[in-house]
């Protein structure tokens, strides 16, 4: 065995064995070496114990649980990850076998047992240094947060996981019950050489609960009791050790005000401070522990007024310390001196007179008979009753504390409520000087492990009770007669008691001790020490403990003189007296008399010894009554490094905290007990696999009768069964040999074929080697024939060049010498013949009349030159006047074809189109020639109301314009930003709403249009006045357009039409003549014949302001408010005319009224059926009822293409709305309508749940924006139109804001919630490679259990989810921009739920794990490129890298580069945290502890900025998504929307 790292070898003679084989070592549990649980360890004794715990440090596991005990390694190394809320969620709601061995798990199971309306109790218990007092911060936070962490959503976390990180909310009162812990820290806890925050009085917590009815199991209060504070420590420390923690920190932290006014100085120069030699502790800082302190107390309650009053109480005490004591000279009278600053500055705090101080210090009164007298006290004895004033005062202040923490908890709580108890109490103590005080504490563990050996054996008992199990009573070893030593009627503490309670003088050490040999000496569990008087030792269920009985009596007496206590009571300082007025209170209580006899005097001061028996009674009762939960904390080594084990000190305490005594009792019955499940799990190999599939208790017999075990070995329960593991290990050896041999036989045979192929490959090469060698021999003797005959051919052709070359040279040397003769004699000739003609030229010059013969030549031949460059460059000038010419027509010929071209194409469109049309307008003759009746009734009423408007002022004569021709040509000016467009007659007299863009670029009038009217308007305001005077005072004669343009574009296509076309045309332009005379005669006010039309007249309205007017906004209102006021006497009839008209046949010209903000309001011209509807009061509510609340949502047809006007008819409606009260001008109620559409869109997304709907109204949304881009576009080109342009805005932004800050965000949320839900389990927990299942089961049984339920497919859910998703964007027709945000947030939900559940999840990696998730990102991005969203992928990496570099070898430096290297998306903590959740004995990948060692050195570097989980937030700022004006506005009612007739005809 090994033991220390050393090799322990053993070896005993066969013979010297007992046949049983009980001689035997230990039997070794295979495979269980890290057991979370001990108790399930197949062969149960203290060495598996043992070992078990020692396995699971090395691999950095300090939780362990045994049986009902969790046994808390201290690590001496802190890792806040394992504390904090990502890990206290991990433990909400399931059960502590589900998860590793953690102090949450107990902290739950308590919680769930509160929730069964049962108090429970956790009693944590251990040495100094082994983490008692963290461990009981731990249960108190999770029981603190544990119904707010239930409240947290597994997909929020994943998703946002900062919220987690942030904190989670307490309340008041939990807040409050956490501020207890430092302020009980600072006034009881103190550094000793075992521990730097040692606790030294041990404290029962008990948290209340509100009930399971109120909705919220939260902390409503809580109440502490303390027990045995070491009061010694107050005087004395050893050696490397400190006081309590409150005075340090005092002489740290205090102010300099304070610091004077309380005498303090450096801890170095108190008494009580300095004797251990320490005053800084090592990571502690006083000063910041100081501030926690002053805020828990002022969180409790307390003022800053009473905290100075604490602090000035302990100041006192330091200066009380400093007191100098010593003898009389030649005397042992003791001697203070009163000049003593010390003794003045203590008086002074203390409010007490130092001259009573001094002389009952050095001073006893003792009572014989009837006299006092008073006796002088040696040095020593003075200064044992200064230091009890101290202990005493520190006591009630102490106990004042825990009043006041308790009166300030109390809260909510009331009597009756459950309450989950917190016992952190000192454990067994042994050194080698042991007095009163390890005596308490030891003789406190002694009841503790009664009542902890009485609670396993009644479990033990209950299991075999409820498994219906024979059984006889277990007997196992009690310490009851070690109690009974202690507490009998002549025990121990009796004859302490009976010592203390004598006079000073009488009773001593000396005299406890004689009476405890008189009485103890036969005791078996108590003996007399060995050497000296003053030792005794107590044999407890730990270790044998000698105690030295010096300072026995004195310390259990734990009081001072009456004399001195009345010198304090009679303090000036209120709050001292307090103190003691609050313990005379409590004493009557305790004795719940007010006589004042002897008896009663002597049972206010009860001993010490008997309050802490009184207590610890009361204590056994409150935890007999609750369920119990046991923490054992054991300090692995005295140095205090992390992750040390020093084996005799762990096993010391195992012992000692009784962890061993529970397997004594155990195995004192069936010690191996599993659940008939693990039991076939583990087992079934011992049979054939046909019956694997019986019922799992028929199984397990049959395994069991296939053993042939012996039926006294076992017993079969409801549930359980007892094991043996030889049998098993017998039959996994015999299938691993088998395995072995045929893996060998296997590797052979592959090795034979590879040499094999390997023969067969190098015969080969040679082969080739030797055919290729004799090519390449017979290649170069060709080579050299080829060579020497191109060398002998070379050769010859050389000669024969030479020979050439050398004739050459010789023949031409030869004409060379010939050339030159020639040359020669030529020359000589001819210079001959220029001597004689040079004598003939001298000659001839002589002569004068020659030389002017020659000058008229030359005159003459010049004059015939220039007069030939003139003639020329005329000629020139023409011919590039001409290419000009024939330039400029061959552009015109190009355009003038292309021209043809266009018109060719228009009037192939305009044929089209008229045969489409011929039925409608043979319908539409038919009815206008059914109107003629109508139009015969319309004319006296025009007449009239022509008559009625001259009469009203509305038309005015010429003459009574001139005087306001000024104000009209000022209002006209461009100066007012009026800017006349010109005139044209292409479509002048059309309306806007009539002219439609053609191809071309050409405007078409509809075939069933009239252009002489417009539609909603006169004549004349149809037209754009060709100037601003025009526009006032234009007559009609000059201003009414004509109808050439429509002539010629139907001329020019009439050769082309069908005959019945053109007869149509011709009866449509007599219709337009009509018209035209119609217009021009009423416009004078004459009667109009419409008796002799065909036609019935529409009702017209004149331009609105913002089409015409000048003037700015307060126009525009008082328009609109005078609209409306006339609206209830409103008919068909126009009342006002915007344009002056003129007519030859009068005379008079009628002009419009110049208007200014203050002027009458005239009517407007409208249709009144239709401004009726939109002003009818209920019209926002009647539209938004129809097409919100009421419409269906299409149906997705996913085997046809979907239909635009099917998805965006309600975008369609609206707009078409928008544009109608736009026309006529109604802006207030567009706004309206805009705004409560806005709304209840968004309340109807907001209540609907369903998808569908959703995306079909942002669908709708974004296509309303398009139709309003559309209007704006159109309304701005208009001039003076601000007004409308601006109320066009303010929807274009309501609506962009509906869609990006409240459709989209709700949409998105939605999936993120779906996405998350289904994509962890997709990623992480989808397995289908099957040679990589992981098995799943909780704790060591989890490696056999049987595989996941294969029926359950994640990934093919997230698969399903997303193609519905896609299906549902793509058919609703989402724009391109919202497709992709809302499939890329997906995404990126999917990668970070999917990161954070890999990296935060315990006990989940390992490498088939990390081979599964590779596998499922591999599938999901396949799938994502089939839908086109390979972008989306990224969002995915970093949990590719994550399980990537988890399936890399994890050994050394190298393997660390290659992980950084390849997880280059993750920071350094990241990295760590995913190899400290991997599991360090991985069978398929093990990690080393050196690669684990530097990946932790590469994260510590940067943990303090690094962030581990990853979130949503911040959201991505995506730019806003782009809004493409519609060309048109289309309307489409589809027949399932049912809609008032009125509504469909206005828009229609």
């Amino acid at each position: 065995m090994e033991t220390n790292n050393q090799i322990v070898k053993f070896s005993v003679p066969l013979v010297s064995l007992n046949a049983d084989g009980s001689d035997l070592p230990p039997k070794q549990n295979t495979g269980q070496d890290l057991a979370d649980n001990l108790s399930q360890l197949v062969h149960l004794h203290e060495p598996a114990v043992f070992f078990g715990v020692k396995n699971r440090f090395a691999d950095e596991r300090i939780y362990t649980y045994s049986g009902m005990v969790l046994i808390a390694m201290n690590p001496f190394s802190r890792d806040d990850s394992l504390y904090n809320e990502e890990t206290m969620r991990d433990y909400v709601e399931v059960k502590k076998e589900e998860r590793m061995p953690h102090i949450f798990g107990i902290a739950e199971e308590c919680y769930v047992a509160l929730l069964r309306e049962q108090n429970q109790s956790v009693i944590v218990s251990g040495e100094s240094g082994s983490g008692k007092t963290e461990s009981t911060k731990y249960i108190m936070r999770y029981l603190a947060v544990r119904d707010a962490l239930a409240k947290v959503d597994d997909n929020q976390l994943y998703m946002h996981p900062e919220r987690l990180l942030n904190g989670i909310q307490k309340s008041e009162t939990e807040e409050a019950v956490l501020a207890s812990n430092p302020i009980l820290e600072s006034f009881g806890n103190a550094k000793t050489t075992r521990n730097d925050n040692s606790s030294r009085f041990g404290k029962f917590v008990e948290l209340f609960f509100s009930g399971p009815e109120t909705g919220a199991v939260r902390i409503t209060g809580a109440k502490v009791r303390t027990y045995l504070l070491e009061r010694s420590r107050l005087m004395f420390q050893p050696k490397d050790e400190r006081n309590y923690h409150i005075f340090y920190q005092l002489c740290a932290a205090a102010a300099t005000a304070e610091r004077d006014e309380l005498g303090l100085g450096t801890w170095d120069t108190f008494y009580y401070l300095n004797q251990g030699g320490v005053g800084v502790v090592k990571n502690v800082d006083d000063v910041k522990e100081f501030e926690l302190t002053k805020k828990a107390l002022s969180m409790l309650g307390l003022s800053v007024t009473k905290q100075w009053e604490i602090f000035r109480i302990c100041a006192a005490l330091l200066h009380v310390g400093n007191i100098k004591i010593f003898n009389e000279d030649d005397k042992e009278d003791a001697i203070i001196g009163l000049e003593d600053s010390s003794l003045s500055k203590a008086a002074e705090l203390l409010g007490i007179d130092k001259f009573d101080f001094v002389k009952w210090v050095t001073k006893t009164q003792k009572i014989m008979i009837k006299d006092k007298i008073l006796k002088p006290m040696n040095a020593k004895d003075s200064i044992i009753s200064r230091d009890s004033v101290t202990k005493v005062i520190y006591t009630k202040l102490f106990d004042w504390l825990v009043k006041a923490i308790n009166k300030n908890l109390k809260r909510q709580s009331h009597e009756g409520q459950h309450f989950i108890g917190v016992l952190d109490i000192y454990g067994f103590e042994h050194f080698k000087v042991n007095s009163f005080e390890q005596f308490c504490i030891n003789y406190a563990n002694e009841k503790l492990q009664q009542e902890f050996n009485a609670h396993v054996f009644r479990n033990e008992q209950e299991e075999y009770r409820r498994e219906k199990l024979q059984w006889t009573n277990i007997e196992f070893s009690d310490n009851k007669e070690c109690i009974e030593l202690i507490e009998m009627r002549m025990g121990i503490l009796p004859l302490l008691d009976e010592e203390s309670r004598l006079q000073s003088g009488i009773g001593s050490d000396t005299t406890f001790m004689r009476n405890m040999t008189q009485h103890l000496s036969t005791h078996k569990y108590w003996k007399k020490g060995r050497f000296g008087n003053t030792d005794f030792t107590i044999m407890h269920y730990a270790v044998d403990v000698t105690y030295n009985s010096a300072g026995f009596v004195e310390k259990n007496k734990d009081s001072m003189s009456e004399e001195l206590q009345a010198v304090l009571e009679k303090s000036s300082n209120l709050f001292l007296k307090e103190l003691f007025v609050e313990e005379e209170i409590d004493a009557e209580s305790l004795l719940g008399v007010v006589r004042q006899n002897s008896t009663v005097q002597k049972l206010k001061k009860p001993t010490l010894g008997s309050m802490f028996k009184n207590s610890l009674e009361e204590l056994m009762t409150t935890i007999r009554a609750t369920e119990g939960h046991y923490i054992r904390c054991i300090k692995p080594n005295m140095e205090k490094e992390p992750f040390k084990f020093t084996g005799p000190m762990v096993l010391s305490q195992l012992k000692a905290c009784g962890v061993l005594e529970t397997i004594k009792i155990s195995s004192a019955g069936y010690p191996s007990k599993v659940d008939y499940a693990m039991f076939c799990s583990r087992y079934s190999v011992l049979i054939s696999s046909n019956f694997w599939n019986m019922d799992k208790k028929e199984l397990a017999q049959k395994i069991v009768f296939a053993a042939g075990i012996a039926p006294e070995l076992y017993q079969f329960g409801e549930t359980k069964i007892g094991l043996f593991e030889d049998k098993r290990k017998a039959r996994n050896q015999k299938y691993v040999t088998l395995l072995s041999k045929n893996a060998r036989r296997f590797m052979q045979r592959q090795k034979f074929l590879r040499l094999k192929a390997a023969a067969i490959y190098l015969q080969s090469v040679i082969r080739g080697a030797i055919v290729r060698k004799q090519v390449a021999e017979e290649q170069a003797r060709q080579e050299a024939i080829r060579i020497q005959r191109e060398t002998e051919i070379r050769q010859q052709n050389a000669a024969i060049k030479i020979q050439s070359a050398f004739r050459r040279v010789w023949a031409f040397r030869e004409y060379k010498v010939s050339y030159e003769y020639v040359v020669f004699l030529q020359t000589a000739i001819r210079i001959r013949f220029a001597k004689k003609q040079l004598g003939e030229l001298r000659k001839e010059a002589k002569s004068v009349d020659k030389i002017k013969e020659n000058f008229a030549n030359l005159e003459s031949r010049n004059y015939k030159l220039d007069r030939k460059v003139v003639e020329l460059s005329q000629a020139l000038t023409e011919k590039t006047i001409d290419f000009k010419k024939l330039q400029e027509k061959c552009v015109n010929y190009e355009l003038e074809i292309r021209e043809l071209k266009e018109k060719l194409e228009s009037a192939d469109i305009i044929n089209k189109s008229a045969a489409v049309n011929i039925s409608a307008l043979q319908n539409e003759v038919t009815r206008l020639a059914a109107s003629e009746a109508i139009f015969a009734a319309e004319k006296d009423r025009l007449t009239s109301i022509v008559m009625q408007a001259k009469i009203d002022g509305f038309i005015i004569s010429v003459t009574e314009n001139a005087s306001r021709s000024n104000s009209i040509s000022r209002a006209a000016s461009p100066a007012r930003g009026f800017s006349p467009a010109p005139v044209s007659d292409r479509g002048a007299s059309l309306t806007r709403n009539q002219i439609k863009k053609q191809p071309n670029g050409m405007l078409e009038t509809p075939p069933t249009a009239f252009p002489a009217l417009s539609r909603g308007r006169t004549i004349s305001s149809a037209m754009p006045p060709a100037s601003p005077t025009m526009a006032r005072g234009q007559t009609i004669s000059n201003s009414f357009p004509s109808l050439a343009r429509s002539k010629t574009l139907f001329a020019a296509t009439q050769k082309h039409e069908d005959p019945t076309i053109v007869a149509l045309r011709a009866e449509i332009d007599t219709l337009k003549a009509a018209l035209t005379t119609a217009s021009s005669t009423s416009s004078t006010g004459l009667t109009i014949d419409t008796s002799k039309l065909p036609i019935r007249p529409r009702p017209t309205r004149t331009a609105t302001l913002r089409e015409k007017s000048i003037f700015e906004q307060d126009i525009v209102d008082d328009a609109e408010v005078a609209h409306n006021e006339k609206m209830n006497r409103a008919s068909t009839t126009t009342y006002g005319f915007r344009a002056a008209e003129y007519s030859p046949a009068s005379t008079e010209t009628v002009h419009i009224l110049p208007r200014t903000s203050s002027m009458v309001k005239p009517q407007k011209s409208t249709n009144a059926n239709r401004d009726q509807i939109l002003m009818h009061p209920n019209f926002v509510e009647i539209v938004c009822d129809i097409l919100i609340a009421h419409s269906k949502t299409p149906k997705l047809n996913l085997k046809l293409t979907p239909v635009a006007r099917e998805i965006f008819y309600p975008a369609y409606f609206l707009s078409n709305l928008f544009s109608i009260q736009i026309e006529e001008g109604f802006l207030k109620k567009l706004d309206e309508l805009c705004n409560r559409t806005a709304k209840n869109i968004s309340s109807l997304v907001k209540e609907s749940q369903d998808g569908t709907q959703t995306a079909f109204w942002i669908s709708n949304v974004y296509q309303l924006q398009c139709g309003v881009a559309f209007l704006y576009n159109r309304e701005v080109m208009r001039p003076n139109n601000k007004p409308t342009v601006f109320e066009i805005r303010e929807i274009q932004t309501t609506l962009s804001n509906l869609l990006e800050a409240d459709l989209l965000p709700t949409f998105i949320s939605r999936l993120r919630e779906q996405t998350g839900a289904i994509a962890g389990p997709a990623i992480l927990e989808n397995q289908d490679l099957e040679d990589m299942r992981v098995e799943t089961g909780g704790g060591f049984w989890g490696v056999f259990a049987g595989a996941e339920n294969p029926g359950k497919n994640a990934m093919l859910d997230l698969k399903v989810f997303l193609t519905n998703v896609d299906r549902i964007l793509r058919n609703y027709l989402l724009p391109d921009a919202l497709y992709w945000r809302i499939m890329m947030e997906l995404f990126r939900t999917m990668g970070v739920v999917a990161f954070n559940g890999f990296i935060m999840k315990r006990n989940f990696l390992n490498f088939k794990r990390a081979m599964q998730v590779q596998y499922n990102l591999q599938q999901l991005g396949e799938f994502a490129g089939r839908l086109g969203l390979q972008k989306g992928f990224q969002y995915l990496t970093m949990v590719s890298q994550a399980a990537r570099i988890l399936t890399y070898n994890k050994n050394d430096s190298e393997d660390v580069e290659t992980a950084y290297e390849t997880a280059f998306l993750l920071n350094a903590s990241q990295i760590y945290k995913l190899y400290s959740n991997y599991p360090t004995r991985d069978v398929d990948s093990p990690i080393t502890p050196e690669f684990l060692e530097l990946v932790k050195n590469r994260a510590s570097a940067t943990s303090n900025r690094d962030i581990i989980p990853v979130s949503l937030e911040p959201e991505p700022e995506y730019p806003r998504v782009p809004v493409f004006a519609a060309e048109k506005l289309e309307i489409y009612i589809p027949e399932t929307l049912e809609i008032p007739e009125e509504l469909r005809n206005l828009l229609q």
